[in-house]
């Protein structure tokens, strides 16, 4: 599993890549400083501040 950033207007053409393969969008960008994605049911399954994801992200590799 992943999660990619894709403008509206290449939407499509990112979906027809994965044709087959289980590929929904799961949100939208906005100007908070928040990753928040919501399940089928549209309710929120994950929401946490960009930095403390990238201060978790940052910390695994600090010793390299």
């Amino acid at each position: 599993r992943f999660v990619a950033t894709v403008s509206p207007e290449n939407q499509a053409g990112f979906e027809s890549l994965f044709h087959g393969i289980p590929c929904r969008r799961v949100g939208t960008v906005s100007s908070e400083k928040v990753l928040r994605i919501q399940g089928l049911a549209g309710l929120v399954c994950l929401e946490e501040e960009i930095q403390a994801l990238k201060n978790a992200w940052q910390s695994t590799f600090a010793h390299y």
